[in-house]
């Protein structure tokens, strides 16, 4: 899991080890932090991390050279 940022609005006021955030703030904080709050029922998660690229399963035969 990547560390990038999510926005929040925040529910309710609370606090843990790395963060303190005030009722009607809307914050960027990590997923794992995002997705607590939200379990809590503190936060609303309003925007999520972009999704990756998948490369192909198999690679592209077009380009071989043949001879």
């Amino acid at each position: 899991m990547a560390n990038e940022l999510v926005k929040v609005e925040i529910l309710e006021s609370c606090s843990g080890t790395l963060y303190t955030f005030s009722r009607g703030q809307t914050v960027e904080t990590t997923q794992e932090i995002a997705r607590d709050l939200a379990r809590a029922g503190h936060g609303r998660i309003l925007s999520a991390p972009p999704a990756q690229s998948v490369k192909k399963a198999i690679p592209d035969t077009t380009k071989i050279e043949k001879r």
